[in-house]
């Protein structure tokens, strides 16, 4: 009789655990030149509210944001300095699943102008 109780208890604890979720998460994969890159800043904006959420890219190049609000849409943005802003719009997310958005930098091109170099001596 106890095991049944001990039983019943547990289920019941373990639905009031679950049915306590009420937001999602969002995570994914921050890369360039198929290498992970370390210190990526995402940005995690949901567009009807305006509610901003960050993160960065650990050493894998992997970043995870909790606690976010369900439903959506979200815009992504990820930025590394000397690499080109990438943005993802449209992400949705789901109460108790992560949503997945992957991101790939390039490099930025940066055109450098002329370096004229002058010189002169003066005499005493």
């Amino acid at each position: 009789m106890r095991n049944v109780f001990l039983t019943m208890l547990l289920s019941f604890v373990a639905t009031i655990l679950f049915a306590q979720q009420t937001t999602s998460e969002i995570n994914g994969l921050v890369t360039t030149n198929n290498q992970p890159l370390v210190g990526a800043t995402i940005k995690l904006v949901h567009l009807p509210s305006g509610t901003q959420y960050t993160g960065i890219s650990n050493k894998a190049g992997r970043y995870l944001i909790l606690n976010i609000r369900v439903g959506g849409p979200y815009k992504i943005t990820v930025s590394f300095a000397g690499y080109e802003t990438k943005s993802i719009e449209d992400i949705y997310a789901t109460l108790g699943v992560a949503a997945n958005a992957d991101f790939t930098l390039t490099d930025k091109v940066s055109n450098l102008k002329d370096v004229v170099v002058t010189s002169s001596t003066s005499s005493n």
